[in-house]
């Protein structure tokens, strides 16, 4: 996977069922190329990161090589959504430099690497999940299992002596 400088490792996969519908925005750039992603996510627009929304024509996205692609046309549609969380916050999709998380949570982790470490030990933790109140489950519940089995254990270590 391709982040924003170069190689980054996918830690896990949001919104995997393919029945996960959501609105999305349709970017295309003066060189025709298109690139579409739901409102809320992060993206650089004129240099500066920002919910997708946020973009307007004219304004200028940023590509994977860092080259400014002006914004010709704004279309909206649905589509099945599927989010790639990466170690570095970044990923290119559709060639497009974007955010691997929504605004609200990229402009808080992207450039701060020690929240965006907590933040990404959480999303390794809970896998691949379709909804944030998934990921929380499934967290609880591995904590909740590790918890059980060390009680069991050091019960069993107690009990031999």
């Amino acid at each position: 996977m391709l982040g924003r400088e170069g190689a980054t490792r996918v830690l896990a996969v949001q919104h995997k069922a393919v029945d996960t519908v959501s609105q999305m925005l349709i970017f295309t750039t003066a060189d025709g190329r298109s690139a579409s992603m739901t409102p809320a996510h992060g993206v650089w627009v004129d240099g500066k990161l920002v919910a997708a929304s946020e973009a307007t024509v004219g304004a200028t996205l940023t590509n994977a090589k860092g080259e400014p692609k002006v914004i010709t046309r704004i279309t909206k549609g649905e589509a099945t959504i599927i989010n790639a969380v990466t170690a570095s916050g970044t990923i290119v999709a559709d060639g497009i430099l974007a955010a691997s998380n929504p605004f609200w949570i990229a402009d808080r982790t992207v450039d701060a690497p020690l929240a965006r470490a907590v933040l990404n030990c959480f999303c390794f933790a809970a896998g691949d999940v379709d909804s944030v109140g998934a990921g929380v489950g499934s967290v609880i519940a591995k904590f909740l299992l590790a918890f059980a089995t060390i009680k069991l254990i050091a019960a069993h270590f107690k009990g031999s002596k």
